[in-house]
């Protein structure tokens, strides 16, 4: 066996052609820190950087899981409430949307939460904000208070 035999599987027939040479003004420039080894084929085009979200730093994501920690006792602390809570109504229709308002006290944390990470995905400054500002305006009083 010859040793030309040995690099005929590593090409195709027709590899050779001139016509499939890239011409001189074909040439598109490479990201930086990007070599080009051997023949190029074809480089594709760079992304658009604002296509992507950045990836999350480490203090990001402390925060983010902080919060998300803050979300959770608030939601716990809504369903705790509910729990204990006893209101007599005097009609069946001020029961149903009492019951129905205490409910979606509970579900506003994970609301609020759910929204401000989908809306936010590029902005993270406006994510952290707006967590923030859950924070303070879903903090379960009544059970804070102690149900006074």
């Amino acid at each position: 066996m010859s040793p030309d035999r040995d690099d005929d599987a590593l090409s195709w027939a027709g590899d050779d052609d001139p016509t499939l040479q890239p011409g001189p003004g074909e040439q598109k420039q490479l990201r930086p820190g990007w070599k080009l080894v051997g023949r190029p084929s074809r480089v594709p085009a760079p992304r658009d950087t604002d296509e992507e979200p950045s990836q999350m730093g480490s203090a990001m994501l402390i925060a983010l899981g902080i919060l998300a920690g803050v979300y959770l006792l608030y939601t716990i602390g809504w369903s705790i409430n509910i729990a204990r809570d006893t209101y007599p109504a005097p009609a069946p229709i001020d029961q149903v949307m009492y019951t129905v308002g205490l409910w979606l006290a509970v579900a506003a944390a994970p609301l609020w939460f759910a929204t401000t990470l989908l809306f936010t995905r590029r902005l993270v400054r406006a994510r952290i904000v707006w967590l923030i500002i859950g924070a303070i305006v879903l903090v379960p009083w009544p059970f804070v208070i102690g149900g006074l």
